[in-house]
């Protein structure tokens, strides 16, 4: 059976991280030829930490393999054109799914563009709901076609700095998550593991279910794929879907235990 492949589309993926480097597929930098897809920030290796980590820090899904897609800067920044050729990479180089966060407060059409294509391709973007503590809508999170994640804090609370909004599909933890972080993050010092925090930690979360999802019912389609998450997830805030957590925190042991309906 083919593993599955979740593209972080981020700073990079720290390639000699010891948790991380046996699990990975060939990766891309945006910024040339001649710069690795190894990060430098921290960022995309803790996300990766979160999908398929080992050892005594175990990702979501530890049986999958990370496709480092590096489509950010040492800073963590980026811009539409560098996460459109980083996403669309990724979606043409086998990923399965294609985790990612960034935020803007414009809808742009060429990012709606790369979703629609990831649609079309059948390739799920899992998407935090950004990080600015507002209800304002933040793109890409607000686009139609990706699943977008809200960062809890704890077991039933919205972290402080999680945006919300009807388009928040689920929720799951972004507060604090220790995962692997870069060995060549502040000046080469070496750091294997970070508590960081953010809405692409909750995002990373979801990718890791969605991964499982997708290698336990292959013939889920991508509606089929989000209403399982939507529908396994605990309803919490107000009944039924609200801005906060959407249809509610990620519950992975029911999503691998729950049937999802026949056609």
């Amino acid at each position: 059976k083919p593993f599955t492949t979740v593209a972080v589309v981020s700073t990079g993926v720290d390639l000699n991280h010891p948790d991380l480097k046996n699990k990975m597929v060939t990766g891309f930098s945006v910024y040339g030829e001649e710069d690795s897809a190894d990060d430098v920030n921290g960022a995309g290796t803790h996300m990766a930490g979160v999908i398929i980590g080992s050892g005594s820090n175990p990702g979501v899904a530890p049986n999958c393999k990370i496709m480092p897609v590096k489509a950010m800067n040492e800073d963590g920044e980026t811009k539409d054109g560098d996460l459109i050729q980083g996403v669309a990479w990724a979606v043409d180089h086998g990923a399965s799914i294609v985790t990612f966060t960034a935020e803007g407060t414009s809808q742009s059409k060429a990012l709606d563009d790369i979703i629609k294509y990831a649609y079309t391709k059948k390739v799920p973007l899992i998407v935090g709901s950004g990080d600015n503590g507002n209800s304002s809508a933040s793109y890409p999170a607000a686009s139609k076609g990706v699943i977008a994640v809200s960062a809890l804090g704890s077991e039933s609370s919205l972290a402080e700095f999680s945006n919300k909004g009807e388009w928040v599909s689920v929720s799951a933890p972004g507060q604090n998550i220790l995962s692997a972080s870069s060995t060549r993050r502040a000046k080469n010092m070496p750091a294997k593991y970070a508590t960081l925090s953010g809405s692409s930690v909750a995002a990373a979360h979801v990718a890791g279910e969605i991964a499982l999802i997708k290698s336990k019912y292959p013939t889920l389609d991508m509606v089929g794929l989000r209403k399982h998450l939507e529908l396994t997830s605990d309803d919490i805030g107000n009944p039924g879907p609200d801005d906060e957590f959407g249809f509610g925190r990620i519950n992975l042991a029911k999503a691998l235990m729950v049937q999802p309906p026949k056609k």
